[in-house]
């Protein structure tokens, strides 16, 4: 934390006064008869060192004041107890010595589940201990750990992970962001670094590491968040070079962004230079991870999709914090109010998704069910439907799918999040990823269509890419007015979305709109449509963060029907991250079939559409 030829002490990266210093000096002199911990607890109460949590940094205080031990005050001793250091004591392993070895999906479910309870926090220090070639050691501040779980049939453990608080400085980490000392000392706290990863070595499955890796991406910001109060927008990671050469992470799509300097967190004086370098891989964890880290107080925000609903034009104005700021409990609460309010204004006048349904169809959606074969269709002011789940296919898991369209009985789906967007065919009933190719690293790849023997891809920055639809070779580039989000065509008309109730009809050759249409229900704007599809005649488009699809008349954009997919996916399947939800419509005209996912999905669906009868009151 500290060491004594530093000028300015500095307390988990911010400079520490001398106002400050007088006051833990102070502390120190005037209560000999505490322990360590104890006074650093009362430092951090004074000056309000905490987590956003809200929880004291104690550990890193007390780090602090030993640094300082024999130079502006002398600390109290140790007391004696357990051995003070960074290991802990262990129990042994309960998951047996049986080898399990085979295709991943013939074990069943790939799981990650937290670690809880005090057995469970012993089972994974003796693993790490035991298996780990680092062993177990206690992380520096804070830290989640979960076990990895298959099923072979029953429940059994195969390998442990650990995301701690990450380096405070680490050159080819810094490089990359390109943050300055200011972005860094506000937004580090939104790295984490996934410190301890292990798969046990009676475990011979091929392609569970990367997978395990994926699956805790998924649920890592969420439950970082919960714990400690701040969401990560980037993972990091460090693979030692003479032992590994980091090809679970390659496979998971973490970025390899170069080597550390060998020296250690701890080692100011450069006394280790070189001794051990790692290389450095970073995973963004939400779309555009690396411009937001290098944003410090007071700079505009990037235009990017709010978790809100909200879009950057509609956005509050940046207000600067007081000097003493609210409580993270506070600002996490007006948070989720803000996030309700916004959701129930997107669809103007304050009428929610729901109540605009029930207002033009007459039908609540919660009297909505699944229709029966035999029942008989009502006609109502605007149709609802719900559907019939025909069958479903694995989805390639860690795709955060975007576009969704089908060619020649294929599958062609677009991936988005900066930094790792993909473009792929897919075939269906199998899910298996026939062949694939990157998009490049600053594009947020969005919509997808093939017109005229050519597949179209926008994305998020409003330029798109042309690809040959069979080899998924690029032939080409565009670019179109404004952001892009669904993209379909009518066979003469690229027609895209961009979060807004607009639909635009755009020229294929010249890639200027022709028309728009302004998508509304009875008068009232639908806002935020997302993907689109065309089917007979009209656009389906899903509506973002919602389950509903909404098919829209093309000639004046008037809504004729809504489609219902509350439960297509279970809730016990779903992510906890906010951001994976439905997204994806593909229909094939030849076959007449439909089918929809969401980003980070498990599954395919291939979906029949039924009208609800109207409910008797």
């Amino acid at each position: 934390m500290h060491s004594a030829h530093e000028k300015t002490p500095r307390f988990c990266g911010e400079p520490v006064t001398a106002r400050q210093l007088e006051l833990i000096r102070g502390v120190v002199n005037d209560c000999p008869g505490i322990s360590r911990t104890e006074l650093a607890g009362t430092v951090c109460e004074l000056l309000d060192w905490r987590r956003p949590s809200g929880r004291l940094k104690t550990a890193e205080c007390r780090a602090f004041l030993e640094g300082l031990d024999g130079t502006l005050f002398r600390l109290p001793p140790t007391r004696p107890g357990r051995p003070r250091g960074s290991r802990t004591s262990t129990c042994a392993s309960e998951t047996g010595d049986s080898v399990l070895s085979g295709p991943l999906h013939a074990f069943g479910p790939l799981e990650i589940v937290p670690v809880a309870g005090k057995k469970e926090q012993a089972l994974w220090r003796s693993l790490v201990e035991r298996h780990h070639y680092l062993g177990h050691k206690v992380p520096f501040g804070a830290h989640i750990r979960y076990f990895v779980r298959l099923h072979a049939p029953s429940p059994v453990i195969v390998g442990c992970l650990q995301f701690s608080s990450p380096a405070w400085r680490m050159e080819a980490r810094d490089r990359h962001i390109g943050w300055d000392d200011a972005a860094r000392g506000e937004n580090l706290q939104r790295v984490v670094c996934n410190s301890r990863f292990l798969v046990l070595p009676t475990v011979q499955v091929k392609n569970l590491a990367s997978a395990a890796l994926s699956l805790a991406l998924r649920r890592l910001a969420a439950d970082w968040e919960e714990r400690f109060g701040v969401r990560p927008l980037l993972a990091e990671t460090l693979v030692d070079g003479s032992r590994y050469a980091g090809t679970c992470y390659k496979a998971a799509n973490w970025i390899e962004v170069g080597c550390t300097t060998g020296r250690g967190r701890n080692d100011r004086d450069h006394a280790r230079h070189g001794e051990s370098p790692k290389k450095v891989f970073l995973f963004p964890l939400v779309k555009g991870a690396v411009p937001l880290l290098r944003q410090a107080k007071g700079q505009a925000p990037l235009p990017e999709r709010h978790t809100d609903g909200a879009r950057p034009s509609e956005a509050a104005p940046t207000r600067k914090r007081c000097e003493h700021g609210r409580s993270d409990m506070v600002k996490k609460i007006a948070r989720r109010l803000c996030a309700t309010a916004v959701m129930a204004t997107l669809f103007g006048c304050g009428a929610s998704v729901d109540s605009l349904v029930h207002q033009s169809t007459s039908l609540h959606p919660q009297q909505v069910r699944r229709s029966q074969s035999g029942a008989t269709p009502v006609p109502t002011q605007i149709p609802l439907y719900t559907y019939q789940v025909v069958k479903s296919w694995p989805h390639y898991h860690w795709s955060f799918t975007e576009g969704l369209t089908f060619q020649d009985g294929v599958l062609l789906e677009s991936s988005g999040l900066y930094e790792r967007s993909a473009i792929m065919k897919v075939w269906p009933g199998s899910g298996q990823v026939l062949s694939s190719e990157g998009v490049p690293r600053d594009y947020f790849a969005e919509g997808i269509t093939v017109l005229h023997d050519r597949l179209y891809m926008v994305t998020l920055s409003g330029d798109g890419i042309i690809y040959d639809h069979k080899t998924l070779h690029r032939k080409g580039e565009f670019s179109v007015d404004g952001e892009g989000w669904g993209l379909t065509n009518d066979g003469k008309h690229l027609i895209m979305s961009d979060g807004s109730n607009r639909i635009k009809f755009i020229n294929p050759e010249t890639f200027q709109t022709e028309r728009s249409v302004e998508v509304s229900c009875n008068g009232t704007p639908l806002r935020n449509l997302n993907a689109l599809q065309y089917v007979k005649g009209e656009i389906y488009a899903n509506i973002w963060k919602t389950d509903y699809i909404v098919r829209i008349n093309p000639a004046n954009g008037a809504v004729v029907g809504w489609v219902n997919l509350k439960g297509l996916l279970p809730l016990n399947e779903r992510s906890r991250d906010p951001d994976h939800v439905l997204n994806g419509i593909a229909y094939d005209e030849k076959s007449d079939r439909l089918v929809v996912t969401g980003k980070m999905w498990p599954s395919y669906f291939e979906i029949r559409l039924e009208q609800v009868a109207r409910a008797e009151s």
